[in-house]
């Protein structure tokens, strides 16, 4: 790993608090009645529920659901790119719902979009004082998620206030920069930005989730699981949404989460490949230390203080820039998380050496070669310490798959399915050691059955 970026890691881990959960002032919260306690539920049942609540109804969603609200979770915001009609608003409307306090925020930008539609009307009481500044209550400022539709409509009278939104969760309101209550932003776009000037708004968006049409069987499954699409009620959901106290749980967990050198150097890895790509795919330290601090944050909410390997699954979904580079990506990591197999090469070797001697044995026996007690039981003890030391290898393999599975089933961002595709070289090691137990076993049994020279004097 470079220097650099070693360095960059580094400091990050000691300012992570910073990037993961945007700063909120209390002197932009919007004064509120007070509501009555009601009793929540644990975290870690909380998120299942919730993605649960995020995508009935729905099909073939499970993944952008899930990314959307991780990346709430991490403060950071997302793009949902695909056709009219596919689901993108109304997954941005129910992210809004996971969070129990602060305010949303929708707006469709055209290109004749003002400032005012998106940060508030100017203060007239504040320029009868010499002052410039806006009324933000109830615009993007104020709130806590914020869904913008058509995003790469924005124009440069929006944009340079919209970029340090979106980045530093700041807001020029005229007198001077405050802090927002933003945790995320989501966008939605029929069309991946091409201008120059729309690229710094695109990087913007760390996590980004293509929503395409549904296939066949999906449309099927769709069209019958209609008529059971009820939810949570909304006492219920009020037990299962993120409170302020969840979200700094989260927060101040994931500054200490430990980031192993192997997934520092798949970061590494990763931006070197995609500078490779044609045409290169650029992934700047902002955003790569991004990508890491979500990596933390899913760690956190899968029960872990150490991020693992199978946490990256989730950077399918942050470094490409067009949507035909997904599938790329996606086989990328998938090769990189690949659990590695435990090499028993030398222990078929030894085997297949001690089963050609049986083999001789075995002819000489019959040829009137008979060997004594001791001379069978030499024999098998090289054979059962082969076997032996292939069960301590099945072991091994048996643990590692059980780490997998472990590791990815208490994620509730990783599919399930998922532990199968990084496993598939342990799968086949754990074929190829039984083959060598069996092996050892039958020969055993073959030197058990073959007479002893003092059987042979008796007969």
């Amino acid at each position: 790993m470079s220097s650099l970026l070693k360095a960059l890691f580094s400091k990050n881990d000691e300012g992570a608090a910073e990037v993961v959960t945007p700063k909120v002032s209390a002197a932009v919260q919007p004064s509120q009645p007070a509501l009555p306690v009601i009793p929540t539920k644990p975290l870690d049942e909380k998120i299942p529920s919730l993605l649960a609540q995020m995508n009935r109804g729905l099909v073939a969603r499970e993944e952008q659901a899930s990314m959307l609200l991780l990346a709430a979770l991490a403060g950071e915001n997302a793009l949902l790119f695909g056709p009219p009609g596919t689901g993108k608003s109304l997954l941005a409307r129910r992210l809004k719902d996971c969070f129990a306090e602060g305010q949303y925020f929708e707006y469709l930008l055209t290109k004749f979009s003002a400032p005012e539609d998106l940060f508030g009307p100017i203060s007239l009481k504040a320029l009868e004082q010499d002052r410039y500044e806006r009324i933000h209550v109830r615009h993007l400022p104020s709130a806590q998620i914020g869904f913008l539709d058509e995003t790469f409509k924005a124009n440069s009278a929006i944009l340079n206030s919209l970029l340090t939104i979106l980045n530093e969760r700041e807001f020029d309101t005229g007198s001077g920069r405050v802090p927002t209550n933003l945790r995320s932003v989501v966008g939605a776009s029929n069309e991946l930005p091409r201008e120059p000037e729309l690229m710094a708004l695109y990087d913007r968006f760390i996590v980004r989730l293509a929503v395409g049409r549904l296939n066949d069987d999906d449309l099927l499954r769709m069209l019958s699981s209609q008529a059971a699409t009820a939810g949570l009620n909304p006492t219920e959901l009020a037990t299962y949404q993120l409170t302020a106290a969840d979200l700094k749980t989260i927060q101040d967990a994931a500054v200490n989460v430990k980031v192993p050198e192997e997934v520092d150097q798949l970061l590494v890895n990763l931006r070197t490949a995609c500078a490779g790509q044609n045409p290169p795919i650029d992934i700047s330290e902002r955003r790569l230390l991004k990508m890491r601090e979500l990596l933390k944050v899913a760690a956190v909410t899968a029960g872990r203080d150490e991020v693992a390997l199978v946490d990256t699954w989730v950077l399918r979904h942050c470094a490409w820039q067009a949507a035909d580079q997904a599938g790329w990506l996606a086989r990328w990591l998938d090769q990189q998380m690949e659990a590695e197999p435990v090499d028993f090469s030398e222990l078929q070797d030894q085997l297949q050496m001690e089963e050609q001697a049986l083999r001789n044995n075995e002819s000489k026996s019959r040829g009137g070669d008979h060997f004594t007690e001791s001379e069978i039981n030499a024999f098998k003890a090289e054979v059962q310490e082969i076997a032996e030391l292939a069960r301590e290898s099945k072991t091994e393999i048996v643990a590692r798959l059980a780490g997998v599975h472990q590791a990815v089933g208490r994620s509730p961002w990783v599919p399930t399915s998922y532990a199968e595709v990084v496993t598939k070289g342990l799968q086949a090691n754990l074929r190829g050691i039984e083959t060598v137990i069996s092996k050892a076993e039958r020969m055993l049994e073959e030197y058990r059955r073959m007479p002893r020279i003092e059987d042979h004097v008796a007969a």
